[in-house]
């Protein structure tokens, strides 16, 4: 995104600031709308959609209304590790569990992630799967998902 000037710029730090001050002191209408400003300057913004996902989940906890903003951060940087793992989690909530590893997959068939890793490395204890040390995330990631499918 280029903004057309460094007013522009500014107002847009300003703003997504103020929203993240609103998010943390819970005051979330105030914080959407800082966003639905934020929205004006940079439409198809990912950290704003993020933000927008984490207030809806973690905030407001409408699991249904945050999963369309992580989706869209992904879309603008499919590397977005905080908006898929919001989205993991969300999913996982609504015990949409092969929806939720699908976006695990996603995101380690591009990039390493620690705390996907570590998300697994519970899981595997959780549920007792024996794995190689020499497993991958995205092997162990198959072991997981297989053994949650089994207790279904």
């Amino acid at each position: 995104m280029k903004f057309t000037d460094d007013a522009e710029k500014s107002q847009f730090i300003f703003l997504y600031e103020q929203a993240q001050t609103h998010y943390k002191h819970e005051r979330h209408e105030a914080a959407l709308k800082a966003c639905e400003e934020m929205y004006k300057i940079w439409p198809d913004a990912g950290p704003v959609s993020e933000l927008i996902g984490h207030i809806y989940y973690f905030g407001i906890g409408d699991l249904d209304r945050a999963i369309p903003y992580f989706e869209k951060a992904i879309k603008a940087g499919p590397r977005a590790e905080m908006a898929s793992l919001g989205l993991f989690h969300v999913l996982w909530n609504m015990n949409r569990e092969n929806e939720a590893f699908d976006e695990m997959r996603r995101f380690l068939s591009l990039s390493n992630s620690q705390a996907y890793t570590e998300l697994l490395d519970d899981m595997t204890k959780e549920l007792n799967v024996a794995h190689s040390d020499e497993a991958t995330a995205l092997e162990i990631l198959e072991l997981v998902r297989k053994k949650v499918n089994e207790c279904r």
